[in-house]
């Protein structure tokens, strides 16, 4: 991601990605081997990536192009290192400072205001993670430290400001490492350790793709043979510029790859297929350069975003996730994200005439190298270990209070089939059942908290899966038909164990129920997918209830709590901190939005043939809905309680008398 040089001037258009070159390059570049079409591949690649963070075009492929990236990178430091290599000139020493200094400057500055907007913005936990990704992305293991916080295609992933420098420290690892191979094999079989250590990699993606996929997504093991693929181009084309171009149908045939990988991404295939479409594709239009990518207004165009790929790569996740976290929305509207796009681009139109073109001029001196990054890092860490620092005006733990809550154990959050774990039944005789998803998990503290012990309960609880029988909704990713499956099965388990245990005598059904109206979704029931509606919901709810009912269980409904959409733990948590809550005059839930937002719940659960308790009855009045009982915070995120939540909840609400008299 470098920028392009202007005639009769170079600035080391194609160094690797997400660098700007040395001077070798630019010497190269003198002599006629700038490529406009690399450029334009960077381009390519980076507006895919932010068109698909965006949601722009239906790409649901675009973070393909972070493998486009890869393979160009290995394509030009491959060149880069041959030709300094065969002119005896080559130093790791002095490579890797050249690197340091083109890469750090740019991504300290991106780091730095990050860290301010972090702490205008950011609550206790989030702060917690921003901290340990900024110290990973400082010693370049932010993909490491961000595979251990969680998945990046999971729902908070959006809220991580530095989610997307797994990919910068991935190619520094890189960077690392390559120069040895020069040196390590002979120049004549530099070519085979290529190909065998890409063999290897791609092998150990396959496989880290169906046994771990989120290791396979961060780790460089399974990411070397992209930058391999291109290695392997460079090596081919014996180090210089290649002379024959390719005919309009080899092009045509390239870039229509590229395209059908970022639309539509192989479906239930793994991910891994639509990367190798890709990086092959890549590979051969840098071996055998298209005239589409290096001539006309579109290949100007193009390359004229090559040329600010690295910062606009850099600026524009950060600015989605803070601008996220200030709406309290996970969800952007059309024209907000058109302003975000503008404001990306013009923040790395600054970043690259700032920081990235004028230090490229300035020659990395000992003083400037130690000067500027020695005192940039020790900026950053201090900011991060401030994170760290913060304590409240009230004292309050944030970290503790907005922890998840898996009701009386994290084990009691299964994932499959259902067996009794003891650590998920509070007494030896219980005589109530708590079935549900992550709603219900939720009231377990509460409950807990009422019940005189004779009266203890087991939890039987799965997140997302509500305890309707023969039926699960079906989302993207994840939470796809698989999930749904193993959704299913853990109700089927649940009552085949209900059913044995005469001791149990109320069931307590809890859920987002949500989750089974929801317009624009599906549902998988025992005869196929159907659409998330009413006329599907309805009968199989009240068909649960009956089966419960026959097996001689009393059952009762607990609706979720109210819920408008944004992050009540979190607003809760900035207000009382004196941090910005955006456009919000306060925390509280206004009823109407949320009558409007869980309509097709509330009329589902209406229907339902047994007694449903409402939440809304003891927190909202004829306008709000409160998010604190006795001035203490009750939500721990947009639509749960927390630990202590629950127990306030529940004492007041006399939730346990209500449940089981």
């Amino acid at each position: 991601m470098a920028a392009a040089a202007p005639a009769g001037r170079s600035d080391g258009a194609n160094a690797p990605v997400g660098i700007a070159p040395g001077d070798e390059a630019g010497r190269a570049a003198r002599r006629g081997r700038y490529r406009t079409d690399i450029q334009a591949l960077r381009g390519i690649a980076v507006l895919l990536v932010v068109f698909y963070h965006l949601g722009w075009f239906g790409l649901d492929g675009g973070y393909l192009g972070v493998d486009m990236f890869f393979v160009v990178s290995g394509y030009v430091i491959t060149q880069l290192i041959r030709s300094r290599v065969a002119a005896g000139a080559f130093s790791v020493r002095e490579f890797y400072w050249r690197r340091a200094w083109r890469l750090l400057p740019a991504l300290l500055a991106t780091l730095a205001a990050s860290a301010v907007a972090a702490r205008w913005l950011l609550t206790e936990i989030d702060l917690r993670a921003f901290a340990d990704q900024g110290l990973g992305a400082l010693f370049l293991v932010a993909n490491v430290v961000l595979w251990r916080q969680g998945g990046y295609f999971d729902a908070p992933a959006v809220m991580k400001p530095l989610l997307h420098l797994w990919s910068l420290s991935i190619e520094q690892q890189f960077y690392l490492l390559f120069p040895w191979l020069f040196i390590a094999a002979a120049a004549r079989r530099v070519f085979v350790w290529l190909a065998l250590a890409s063999g290897i990699s791609f092998a150990l993606a396959l496989w880290l793709a169906v046994r771990a996929p989120e290791a396979g997504f961060y780790l460089l093991s399974a990411r070397i043979w992209e930058f391999g693929l291109g290695a392997l181009a460079a090596a081919a084309a014996s180090g210089g510029a290649p002379s024959r171009r390719p005919g309009p149908a080899f092009s045509m045939l390239a870039l229509g790859a590229l395209l059908l990988a970022a639309l539509r991404p192989f479906g239930p295939w793994p991910p891994v297929a639509a990367a190798l479409l890709v990086c092959v594709a890549t590979a051969a239009l840098l071996r055998w350069p298209s005239r589409w990518l290096a001539q006309g207004a579109v290949a100007r165009l193009l390359a004229a975003c090559g040329t600010i790929s690295y910062s606009l790569y850099l600026v524009h996740w950060p600015l989605l996730a803070f601008y996220r976290h200030y709406s309290f929305s996970e969800v952007l509207a059309p024209g907000e994200t058109v302003g975000l796009f503008v404001v990306s681009i013009l923040l790395a139109v600054a970043l690259y005439a700032g920081v990235e073109r004028t230090l490229r001029r300035t020659p990395p001196t000992a003083l400037r190298r130690f000067g500027v990054l020695g005192v940039s890092v020790l900026l950053l860490m201090l900011w991060c270990g401030a994170a760290r620092a913060q304590t409240d005006a009230r004292s309050i733990d944030w970290a503790s209070e907005r922890r998840p809550n898996h009701g009386l154990a994290i084990e009691c959050e299964y994932d499959g089939s259902f067996e009794l774990r003891p650590g998920c039944m509070t007494t030896p005789h219980p005589k109530l059942l708590v079935w549900g998803d992550s709603v219900a998990m939720q009231y377990v503290a509460g409950l807990t908290d009422g019940l005189a012990a004779r009266h203890g309960l087991v939890q039987a609880t799965m997140s997302t899966c509500g305890p309707l029988l023969g039926v699960a909704p079906v989302y993207s990713g994840r939470l796809g038909e698989d999930w749904a499956r193993r959704c299913i099965a853990f109700n089927d388990s649940v009552f085949a164990w209900l059913s044995r245990q005469p001791g149990i005598t109320h069931v307590l059904l809890s859920a987002r129920f949500l989750d089974y109206v929801e317009s624009g979704q599906q549902l998988l029931t025992r005869q196929g997918l159907r659409p998330q509606a009413l006329v599907f919901a309805r009968p199989l709810l009240a068909a649960t209830v009956e089966r419960l009912r026959g097996a001689g269980k009393t059952v009762v409904i607990l609706a979720p709590p109210p819920e408008e959409g944004f992050d009540v733990g979190a607003c809760t948590e900035r207000l009382s901190r004196g941090k910005s809550i955006g456009r919000r005059s306060s925390c509280d839930i206004e009823r109407r939005a949320y009558e409007t937002l869980q309509r097709d719940a509330i009329a589902l659960l209406r229907s339902a043939p047994a007694p449903v308790l409402w939440p809304g009855d003891l927190l909202c009045d004829a306008a709000r809905c409160a998010v604190s009982i006795d001035r203490w915070p009750i939500y721990r995120d947009a639509a749960h309680f927390s630990y202590r939540g629950s127990v306030l909840f529940a004492r007041h609400f006399d939730l346990a008398r209500k449940v089981l008299p």
